[in-house]
């Protein structure tokens, strides 16, 4: 509380302090289908037209993370065929599901806290990165990691003959996940790639894995 005097009279002002002041995440929306890039502005009522955009047009921090929605839609390809799309730091991406969003390819390089969920990929390939998060991902392409963190939780590994091809100075995670008609983990078990509570069709070493067939109904019809 202080008092002040102005014109003749005083002036009483209280500060109010926050504690611990609670900070929203920003949304922001991509579709496919009736986006622009142009004219949009990532908004729900006006979303963009490519996931690319979208991470180029804004930036998140570790104080205000953002997620990008994306609606149904195969992103950015054939474009993200040659190079990949190339996630930022704190900026999040969630699909419509596995059977109605797309991604080409992921290349994160050099990020700090990003999770993908909800979309079907052909895989990732990271490089100094840490604290990256996959969650509820249909995976169909071997993948590489270097210096980097990565976690996969819930999610299905499809028709894949090396889930990984090239690990390097990495921590791997594998969660709660289905591997099914994949040849395997890793040409060999390596400490980097932990693998847990997941069902892998083939086997593989870890806590609370079982081997099998997954008996989907129909997998590649996403059943």
């Amino acid at each position: 509380m202080a008092v002040f005097k102005t014109g003749g009279r005083f002036v009483l002002l209280m500060a109010v302090a926050l504690l611990s002041p609670q900070i929203f995440a920003d949304d922001f929306y991509v579709n496919y289908s009736t986006g622009s890039n142009e004219t949009g502005d990532g908004s729900e009522q006006a979303p963009w037209k490519t996931l690319q955009f979208a991470f180029d047009s804004i930036e998140g921090t570790e104080a205000n993370p953002h997620t990008i929605h994306l609606s149904a839609g195969f992103y950015d390809f054939p474009y993200s065929y040659k190079n990949g799309i190339n996630p930022d730091g704190y900026e999040n991406v969630t699909g419509a599901g596995i059977a109605l969003t797309k991604i080409y390819y992921f290349r994160f390089v050099d990020i700090p806290k990003c999770q993908i969920s909800n979309l079907e990929t052909t895989g990732f390939g990271v490089s100094d990165c840490q604290e990256i998060v996959v969650k509820n991902c249909l995976i169909g392409h071997t993948m590489n990691s270097f210096d980097s963190s990565i976690v996969y939780e819930n999610c299905i590994f499809y028709k894949i003959d090396d889930v990984f091809e090239t690990v390097e100075n990495s921590s791997i995670t594998i969660n709660n996940s289905i591997l099914s008609k994949c040849n395997t983990v890793k040409d060999d078990p390596v400490p980097d790639i932990v693998v847990q509570y997941s069902l892998v069709e083939h086997g593989w070493p870890g806590t609370g894995n079982i081997a099998g067939d997954p008996q989907f109904i129909d997998a590649d019809g996403f059943d």
